[in-house]
């Protein structure tokens, strides 16, 4: 697995040794942009419009746009001077209860590995976090960003996910056409509660698949071999505006759905018996 960054996860005077590994493993499907006429990739280019001409890398600097086409500018040294140091150290600020943390604030994921000399003082961390039921708010640097982060007890192995930080949360009040005045009716919500009863299973991750992935691949070996893609009309759904009989006609969907695999289950277990049956006469 490889190693993005090493240094030290440090809580109170305890030192461990420890790598950092993403956790996660993008499966998006790549592509490049071409020219329709001839198939050439259409590279990036980097242009300035006043000057009218490509520039070099050398040539760039960072501006920061503070009114409508006016930037203040930074060169490269100045930058430098005012970003964190790239520290060698995550720092544990506090244990807390997970649920003190708004998912919202979650960002990405990373395993944390114990070095070569770190195996002890990793392996006692996640006994004393496991036992006490904690997670740990901590700072680390990568890359020269420094960034807040939790770190948690997933299996067997530490993880530490950057958070976003208060203020890259937009505000719920941001968020329009929230009402909670709105009159409800009862009926309507003991529906939704069964509803919600009817559509509850416990979570695994396996039972779900990346269908738009699939048939993007699948349309892609159909091209490489030559065939044509055969573009399927979509007929809207139709929109239900009562919400009364949005509910009642979802439930005698579930229904329905649930009456096809008892019958597909009753099907097959008879077909086992025949299978069987018939193996027991040949015997």
């Amino acid at each position: 697995m490889h190693t993005l960054w090493k240094g030290s996860l440090i809580f109170g005077l305890v030192s461990i040794p420890v790598k950092l590994h993403t956790s996660t493993d993008e499966k998006d499907i790549s592509y490049k942009y071409l020219h329709r006429d001839c198939s050439s990739h259409v590279s990036n280019t980097k242009s300035c419009k006043t000057c009218q001409r490509q520039i070099e890398q050398s040539e760039i600097i960072k501006g920061y746009e503070y009114e409508n086409g006016k930037f203040i500018t930074f060169e490269k040294d100045e930058w430098d001077n005012i970003q964190p140091e790239s520290s060698k150290e995550i720092q544990v600020l506090h244990f807390l209860n997970p649920k003190e943390i708004n998912p919202i604030h979650y960002q990405k994921t990373y395993y944390l590995s114990p070095d070569t000399f770190g195996v002890n003082g990793y392996q006692l961390l996640i006994s004393a976090m496991e036992q006490t039921k904690r997670i740990a708010i901590c700072k680390l640097s990568i890359r020269s960003k420094e960034s807040l982060a939790s770190i948690q007890v997933v299996g067997n192995c530490l993880t530490i996910s950057t958070l976003f930080y208060p203020d890259e949360i937009r505000s719920i009040k941001e968020v329009p056409n929230l009402n909670r005045d709105v009159e409800l009716d009862p009926r309507g919500i003991e529906i939704a509660k069964l509803l919600i009863a009817q559509m509850s299973k416990p979570y695994s991750a396996s039972q779900y698949r990346n269908e738009s992935k699939e048939r993007l691949i699948s349309a892609i070996q159909n091209k490489i071999a030559g065939e044509e893609i055969v573009i399927q009309s979509r007929t809207p759904r139709a929109a239900i505006t009562d919400l009364m009989a949005a509910l009642h006609a979802s439930l005698e969907a579930i229904h329905a759905t649930n009456d096809v695999k008892v019958q597909r289950r009753k099907q097959t277990a008879q077909q086992s018996l025949e299978v069987q049956n018939n193996a027991d006469e040949t015997a």
